[in-house]
């Protein structure tokens, strides 16, 4: 019984700061503190250029990062512009006898995927016969490593020191 007492009066002795702080007699104010808060319907008086100052602000971090970030990488975007331009350069005459031989994207199927994840694209049967292989697609995996063109060629030097594996 006395706990069914106890939790009202707990209760009320909870709600009692917030009932003082309801009442319209204000404290006084401590002749320390001369700050006042400013109502809530008073603008700011700063707030109107800070956003388009904020924005400028942003726009030139923003511009800063960016350039930074480009003089630190320009040495390695360079090195890798020369070293996909030699690839290119290599891959040239192939690319263009692949173009040729593609000849209209329209004369071909949608790509199937295999259930060996193979991705095979098939002519449809009513295209124009594709125009003969070129010299460059033809000759383009004969020098490779491990082809079967090429029996006399090892593939790439083996250490004597470290295990050999048979596959």
């Amino acid at each position: 019984m006395k706990r069914v007492y106890a939790l009202p009066l707990i209760a009320l002795l909870a709600a009692a700061p917030f009932a003082l702080a309801q009442t319209n007699d204000s404290a006084p104010v401590s002749p320390e503190y001369d700050y006042e808060p400013p109502m809530a319907d008073q603008p700011d008086a700063g707030a109107e250029g800070s956003v388009d100052e904020g924005a400028g602000l942003i726009g030139r971090g923003m511009d800063m990062l960016f350039r930074n970030l480009m003089n630190e990488m320009a040495p390695e975007i360079e090195g890798m512009s020369q070293d996909l331009a030699g690839a290119l350069s290599m891959m040239g005459p192939a690319l263009s006898d692949l173009s040729v031989l593609v000849d209209d994207i329209a004369n071909y199927q949608t790509p199937e995927r295999l259930e060996n994840g193979d991705i095979v694209i098939r002519r449809k049967p009513g295209a124009p016969p594709p125009p003969a292989i070129g010299e460059g697609l033809r000759d383009l995996g004969r020098n490779a490593p491990g082809s079967d063109t090429d029996p006399d060629e090892a593939g790439p030097p083996v250490d004597p020191s470290q295990p050999q594996i048979e596959l």
